[in-house]
């Protein structure tokens, strides 16, 4: 269940509920062997909505990397296979290894 109300999660702009349907079309729905990396710099403007669309995105077989910018914990609202925060351009090095995770097979 989504653990996405109240909080800081809740009141963000990000209108990213249609950029996740975008790649569910671009996929065409076949999500096995699909990789969604969401790179977040604040709250989606739906939360829940976010936990819907990559829970189902999830459970379909997609794998997921999340990209925390500023360090805020997504885990609530993300089904992530990997998850990395980039805070300062010291922690850059840490986007190798959601590339790596992108190239591997499920």
């Amino acid at each position: 269940a989504c653990s996405c109300e109240g909080g800081s999660v809740l009141g963000g702009g990000t209108p990213e509920a249609g950029a996740l349907l975008y790649l569910s079309q671009k996929v065409r729905n076949n999500f096995e062997d699909a990789v969604g990396i969401i790179i977040c710099d604040g709250q989606p403007q739906n939360p829940r909505r976010s936990f819907e669309l990559t829970h189902a995105m999830k459970a379909g077989g997609m794998r997921f990397g999340v990209i925390s910018i500023g360090g805020e914990d997504y885990s609530n609202i993300y089904p992530a296979d990997i998850t990395h925060s980039v805070e300062t351009e010291s922690d850059l090095f840490k986007l190798a290894e959601i590339f790596q995770f992108i190239a591997q097979k499920g």
